[in-house]
């Protein structure tokens, strides 16, 4: 591996999926742990991602022309899939007028015990995501519509119960306070879920 450049390769496939492809935050997440010390299967790995992005080179982001500029986005987590460390991977993206605008794929920092704890955490993610664009996009004057809340799609049912109540349960006591403000947000109407 030392006459490969292994970091010239992920950087070039980093660039590509901060620019247009959010569909390879995973696998640059991935890439990025073996930076230091990456070995053949790594190497290949990253060869197979150029191939994929081959197919579809006539493949772009379209921004469809409509009457109502709204911005939405989608969170979600998994419960520790990795074999080495368990802990859980989270992310969301953020649409506007038919096309991705803002996406993120990563680790979390700690280990979650249940499902609903690494969506809490991804949903944190997300909100706090969102009041940075909706405070940007407020603050350029180009949507009207950004006064309504950021719409935010989950698929627990239990984390967004707890989102539009205000109610503690003893399940709830090992989160940490700074993912309750995610209940704040709500009540002010900045986001909804």
């Amino acid at each position: 591996m030392r006459n490969k450049t292994y970091a010239s390769l992920v950087g070039s496939i980093m660039y590509v999926q901060v620019c247009t492809r959010p569909d390879l935050a995973l696998c640059i997440s991935k890439m990025r742990r073996f930076q230091s010390n990456p070995g053949t299967q790594h190497w290949i790995a990253g060869k197979k991602i150029l191939r994929y992005l081959q197919r579809p080179k006539d493949y772009m982001l379209i921004y469809k022309r409509i009457e109502n500029l709204e911005l939405v986005g989608y969170a979600n987590a998994n419960l520790g899939k990795a074999e080495d460390d368990y802990i859980s991977a989270s992310g969301f993206l953020f649409k506007m007028a038919g096309a991705s605008v803002a996406w993120k794929s990563a680790k979390q920092s700690g280990v979650s015990s249940s499902t609903m704890f690494s969506k809490y955490i991804a949903c944190y993610e997300a909100t706090s995501h969102a009041v940075w664009l909706r405070n940007f996009i407020k603050d350029i004057k180009v949507v009207d519509s950004i006064s309504r809340p950021v719409q935010i799609y989950n698929d627990n049912t239990a984390v967004v119960f707890h989102f539009m109540n205000n109610k503690m349960s003893s399940r709830l006591q090992p989160i940490d306070i700074k993912y309750l403000i995610v209940r704040e947000k709500v009540a002010d109407k900045l986001v909804r879920f």
